[in-house]
């Protein structure tokens, strides 16, 4: 799977200089989306995504997307934790569905770990 990702790295390298070199070599965007398609043999991207790459790997240096953070956590308060071990308590069966719209919180919070 790394090879695959360092072939896209390199797509998007090679594509943001072809742009960036655009006006210099007296291309069109057109003839930089045929010349994608026959290094590489895939379609091009659009012309927006084109611009779009260029501007950030020339702003900010890197081909690469930025890191995110990822899921952001929602911790239960004590009372939610409470309502929910004593419904669990007094019917270990019920639906997750059910017990959500008892305790009255979200399906994802009612799933135990």
């Amino acid at each position: 799977m790394a090879d695959i990702r360092i072939y896209m790295i390199e797509k998007r390298l090679i594509v943001s200089v072809w742009v960036h070199e655009k006006e210099r070599i007296c291309e069109t965007y057109e003839e930089i989306r045929e010349n994608f398609f026959h290094r590489f043999n895939k379609a091009a991207p659009s012309e927006a995504y084109l611009r779009k790459l260029e501007k950030k790997t020339f702003s900010t240096d890197s081909v690469l997307d930025a890191k995110r953070s990822g899921k952001r956590k929602k911790y239960v308060d004590d009372d939610v934790n409470d309502r929910l071990n004593k419904s669990l308590k007094r019917s270990p069966v019920k639906s997750t569905g059910k017990r959500s719209a008892e305790v009255q919180i979200p399906k994802h919070s009612c799933v135990v770990g």
